[in-house]
């Protein structure tokens, strides 16, 4: 038997977990918490963003962001604009956001800089495109189980 997926899996969770804590402990202490972190990052990169385009951006449930967007307008770090109706309302940073986003945007960078310690640059670069290719393959998957898990399993 072919022992990548079971390696393949316990890896990318064991690297999840990392980066989630690095997450947790690092944005707390700036008294944020992860999906804080994650919608202030990508605010950042527009000058303004639906609610919707957050969301997607973000890859995050809409409910979750509805609160964190809530809670960032409310700590003064993001700020409202137009529509009242959440949806085609659009969100921006203050200028506390801005502050802050570069704040943990050059934290970001460092960590990024030592993970990337001892890794030839043309081998990251393949790493992130056979990731992606990944994560399309899986996507396609979860999409269709059907077609996966048969009723007669293979030998």
């Amino acid at each position: 038997m072919n022992e990548r997926f079971p390696i393949f899996t316990m890896r990318i969770s064991r690297l999840y977990r990392l980066i989630q804590k690095l997450k947790t402990d690092g944005m707390g202490r700036f008294g944020l918490k992860a999906v804080d972190t994650l919608c202030l990052y990508q605010l950042s990169t527009q000058d303004t963003l639906t609610f919707s385009q957050v969301a997607e951006h973000c890859d995050l449930d809409p409910a979750l962001v509805s609160r964190t967007l809530r809670s960032l307008v409310k700590e003064g770090m993001v700020q409202k604009e137009g529509d009242p109706g959440k949806y085609h309302a659009r969100y921006s940073l203050t200028e506390e956001g801005r502050v802050r986003t570069a704040q943990i945007t050059a934290i970001i960078r460092s960590i990024q800089s030592q993970a990337d310690e001892g890794i030839d640059p043309q081998e990251l670069n393949t790493f992130y495109r056979v990731l992606g290719q990944l994560t399309a393959n899986f996507e396609a998957m979860a999409n269709g189980p059907s077609q996966i898990f048969s009723d007669e399993p293979t030998p």
